[in-house]
């Protein structure tokens, strides 16, 4: 409010060139019935083309360019001016490129959690269409989970006072065990930063601020004072007017005015829209969105190069602080560093008109394509790692031709039932069998399914030291508890009287739950269905879930479904077996009206297929069907276009 690497954006001469085309190509525009400059328009535009990529934008990189940030976002919303809620509309809309952590209410005046809720409720409504266009946008129940409220009011003289669930926020989402900066993006006063850095100092090491000063500074002076004389390492920028240029000078000709911009592109586009447009007088402010798009285009590592948030200077003798800069050159109408912002003012209110189109009507299937559905797999044991399917109908699958990820993890590091789901904020998860005889699980995650974090072996049968293995481990997201589930088999020797497997494998299912798969509850039973069972995936319906289990038994082998009205169950009323012996892995799909469930005819060598709408009724379409050679068991789960896009590129 106010009263890992990434693609550098040129020298400075490179910069000056790019950044004046559009007054060059105006020029152009303006002379061209003269004959003798068409061969200049054409060598300009062959220039242009060559050093903008071909693309719509003179600076390249941040999270557009796909680099994909850690974001946590303290604000006033709700206090005394209203473009708090008109920036948080703007980051919304660009939700889906960031892994949004943290957003905290904070002082000064009136402004309270349910502030942001209200946003969230307008957000909510518009959701439908804005993940026709990427499923990484989070949901609205996983935003309320992660709105959080921070102080009433200023702090004394000191510059701190009490802990608030805000502070803790920041210090939990600072401490998490990401390699990635959190940036810190603070909308009002500083108050539960400050709190947070008294607090837990050791956090500085893993934050990058991003505070809009002005008017904001004058609300809590106290606590940046603290930070100011006992925090002086800390990673900071400054922006005391740079930010003005958002909504000050730059091109405001035509629709691109602030009001005229609102009333073309902003009102009549969904709930946000209309709930923007009414704001600030119908007009564009927005102060406080220079902080995001400083993350979306440009180089976030280096404040002193061009971004779409401004470019800054460094304050004399800090390290990391970055504050507005002086030169006279780049202030606009006397606020220094300001048209270091609006120079961009016609690519960003271009780029940010596309996003409020997506408010306003679902992606065609011409920018989407068809539903696509991934399929995870292995390869002969397991030795090479993770393999991926897709289809755009459940019968045909087409090996993508790469292996994404080499098992590092485990004796045996081999990577078995590779199981992957997508979290609320657009994170994969993957867990896998590491080996045929151990106690624990492998785990990695993933934004894009391509690039992936450093492989975890997850301990999860230490407790039982005579644990034969850890087989065919599956992750169920439980939406109502916002946890994932994560689901295994294992035999322990003597436990379960009454096996027939001649290795005393007697298997039961385990299971632990995670909100974050860095701390875990403990180990806990989960299934018995009074014979050994393994590879057995949750299916959730309007009326309860469904298990679909192996029958482990050595006369038996064969797969079946029991039903349940809460996620662990229990789980009754065992069906007969509905897919022929040998069969295993389970992974299902709900295509149109029909769940389509996928095995693995392991001693056939080939892959079988039913599809039902009950669970009591199957058709057979295994002849229907049809997978790369060698394809083994994984899961099942549903894509944008543009992660499989992505694959393909990865896999050239």
């Amino acid at each position: 409010m106010h009263g890992e690497g990434r693609a550098a954006t040129g020298n400075g001469g490179f910069q000056k060139f790019v950044t004046s085309r559009i007054f060059v190509r105006r020029q152009i525009v303006k002379k061209r019935k003269e004959p003798h400059l068409r061969v200049i328009l054409a060598l300009a535009a062959i220039i242009f083309t060559i050093i903008d990529g071909g693309g719509a934008y003179a600076l390249g990189g941040g999270a557009l360019g796909g680099n994909r940030e850690r974001v946590l976002i303290s604000s006033d919303i709700g206090g005394s001016d209203e473009d708090d809620i008109q920036s948080m509309i703007h980051y919304l809309l660009y939700s889906d490129l960031f892994d949004t952590e943290g957003l905290i209410s904070s002082p000064p005046h009136k402004g309270r959690k349910k502030d942001i809720f209200k946003v969230i409720d307008k957000y909510e409504k518009d959701y439908a269409n804005l993940k026709s266009y990427s499923a990484k946008y989070p949901s609205g129940d996983y935003l309320r989970s992660i709105s959080k409220q921070g102080a009433l009011s200023a702090a004394p003289e000191k510059g701190y006072s009490k802990a608030t669930e805000g502070s803790r926020w920041i210090i939990h989402c600072a401490k998490k065990k990401d390699p990635r900066p959190l940036y810190v993006l603070v909308w009002g006063s500083i108050s539960d930063l400050a709190q947070a850095l008294h607090d837990d100092a050791s956090i500085k090491k893993k934050i990058r601020v991003y505070f809009i000063a002005s008017w904001n500074l004058r609300q809590d002076q106290n606590a940046f004072k603290y930070i100011d004389k006992n925090h002086s390492d800390l990673w900071l920028i400054y922006s005391d007017t740079t930010f003005r240029g958002w909504y000050m000078g730059g091109e405001q000709s035509g629709n691109l005015e602030n009001k005229s911009f609102v009333q073309s592109h902003i009102n009549g586009h969904g709930e946000l829209g209309d709930y923007f447009s009414v704001l600030k007088g119908g007009g564009i402010k927005m102060g406080d969105t220079p902080s995001v798009s400083y993350l979306l285009r440009g180089n976030p590592d280096d404040p002193t190069k061009e971004s779409w948030g401004g470019r800054f200077v460094k304050r004399a003798g800090r390290a990391n602080w970055w504050i507005d800069d002086p030169d006279k050159a780049f202030a606009e109408s006397g606020k220094a560093g300001a048209k270091t912002v609006n120079k961009w003012r016609e690519e960003y209110l271009g780029d940010f008109q596309k996003r409020m189109d997506r408010c306003k009507d679902k992606a065609a299937v011409s920018e989407t394509g068809k539903s696509v559905y991934l399929f995870s797999s292995f390869r002969g044991n397991g030795e090479d790692g993770l393999h991926l399917a897709y289809s755009f109908d459940g019968y045909k699958w087409t090996d993508i031709g790469k292996t994404f990820l080499k098992p590092k993890v485990g004796v045996s590091k081999l990577m078995r039932d590779p199981c992957i789901v997508q979290g609320p904020n657009g994170r994969f998860h993957m867990v896998w069998t590491p080996g045929w005889g151990e106690k624990g699980i492998g785990y990695a995650h993933s934004m894009d399914l391509v690039n992936w974090s450093q492989q975890k072996y997850i301990e999860v049968m230490a407790h039982e030291p005579k644990t034969m293995n850890a087989w065919a481990p599956e992750i169920f997201y439980d939406e109502p508890n916002e946890r994932y589930i994560i689901y295994w088999a294992s035999t322990i020797p003597g436990r379960f009287p009454g096996g027939d497997h001649p290795k005393e494998r007697n298997h039961r299912m385990y299971y632990v739950t995670t909100k974050d798969f860095e701390s875990f509850s403990k180990t806990k039973f989960f299934f018995d269905p009074g014979y050994s069972v393994i590879d057995s995936i949750i299916i959730k319906r309007t009326n309860g879930y469904v298990l679909v289990l192996k029958d482990e038994r050595v006369a038996m082998r064969r797969l079946r479904v029991a039903f349940g009205r809460d996620v662990l169950g229990p789980f009754q009323n065992i069906s007969e077996p509905f897919a022929e012996q040998y069969s295993e892995g389970p992974s299902a799909m709900k295509i149109g009206d029909e769940w389509f469930v996928y095995f693995d005819l392991y001693h056939k060598k080939k892959y079988g297929a039913k599809k039902t709408r009950d669970f009591k009724t199957w058709t057979d379409v295994t002849e229907q069907v049809s997978f790369p050679k060698g394809h083994r068991h994984g899961t099942i789960l549903q894509v944008s276009q543009e992660i499989l896009d992505g694959l393909k590129r990865a896999a050239k």
